[in-house]
């Protein structure tokens, strides 16, 4: 797996079943139509609707595209793939490393392990596969052996982000959740620019309710990409939990660059409403009718989308949102 050549081995599998004849017209049809699925639970395997070649493109589709669909990985490999290995060529590496993490997603340990078997047979001295390995003993709750895999590994290769971010999600799964802020303070000193890893810390935080630190998270985020409308509402959204006139001031303008930035925000558009409407609440004069202002344009575009989505009056649920709107609005102008 650390590098993958030529001459590959692969196991091998009585087929249970035959492949279909394509002419070249029906193969790139049906292939494309295969690719284009976002619900596969009408695909029929047993009657060998999906062959082999197609299954292969699938899969490279969601490797290159970091898609985890996991159940759906597991059955295009159980019904299709596993059936016919030595078409894969050196690809089938890959497909194996792809398999074994969809596996343990989907707690398939069997699987996984005829994949990691498979894999470490080929690769005995590969990190690679021994990452793969302390993922399955996380997936067993096996969690002391996993972590002393990590850190095998990562004194082997302290650079390798990955290993570090296991580890880190290890000691998440066990509660530990001081230790796994350390490990993460840690870990950014050497990968500043982790915009994954900041996210992560934040939640962190957010669970340990320090507010400060979270926001100083985003404010990382912010300065790396200024203009991403999730970072801006996530820090009005803490900004507003806070509480406080300075912060919740502080929201307002971070939700009204979230709607800026993403006009399509429902969520941002709720949170400037609450937050015009708390600030109205303390204000007078100018700066009142100013809040005022801003927050009846954030309600009557909310009550739009609530009327353009329910034209009938039929959903319940949609018909309670518009009357705590409507509640909010007669607020703001009383």
């Amino acid at each position: 797996m650390d590098a993958t050549g030529s001459g590959f081995s692969h196991i091998s599998r009585s087929p249970t079943s035959t492949s279909r004849k394509y002419r070249p017209a029906d193969v790139a049809r049906e292939r494309a139509e295969i690719a284009e699925l976002n619900d596969w639970t009408s695909v029929s395997f047993e009657d060998d609707y999906v062959d082999a070649p197609e299954a292969r493109s699938v899969l490279r589709q969601w490797r290159e595209e970091h898609v985890r669909r996991s159940e759906e990985a597991v059955e295009l490999w159980e019904y299709v793939l596993s059936r016919y290995p030595r078409s894969l060529g050196d690809e089938l590496w890959l497909i194996y490393e792809q398999i074994c993490i969809a596996a343990l997603d989907c707690a398939r340990i069997d699987v996984a392990v005829e994949c990691i078997k498979a894999l470490q047979e080929k690769f005995p001295r590969s990190n690679r596969v021994l990452k793969l390995q302390a993922m399955r003993l996380e997936a067993l709750q096996r969690y002391e052996s996993a972590l002393l895999m990590y850190e095998q590994l990562i004194e082997s290769d302290p650079t390798n982000m990955s290993y570090r971010k296991r580890r880190i999600a290890l000691l998440k799964v066990q509660g530990e959740r001081q230790e796994a802020i350390k490990e993460m303070i840690e870990y950014l000193k050497t990968f500043l620019n982790d915009s994954e890893a900041w996210l992560e810390l934040s939640q962190l935080y957010l669970h340990e309710g320090d507010y400060p630190r979270a926001v100083h998270c985003f404010e990382e985020l912010l300065l790396a990409n200024p203009h991403n409308s999730l970072y801006l509402r996530r820090l009005a959204e803490i900004r507003y939990a806070q509480g406080g006139q300075e912060n919740v001031e502080l929201a307002k303008v971070y939700f009204e660059h979230a709607i800026r930035t993403n006009p399509s925000c429902t969520r941002s558009l709720f949170g400037l409403l609450v937050s015009c409407n708390w600030l109205a609440q303390k204000t007078s004069g100018q700066r009142k009718r100013e809040y005022a202002q801003s927050g009846l344009t954030a309600a009557d575009k909310l009550l739009q989308r609530y009327r353009d989505a329910d034209h009938d009056g039929s959903n319940a649920s949609t018909e309670c949102q518009v009357e705590v709107l409507l509640t909010m609005k007669n607020a703001l102008q009383s």
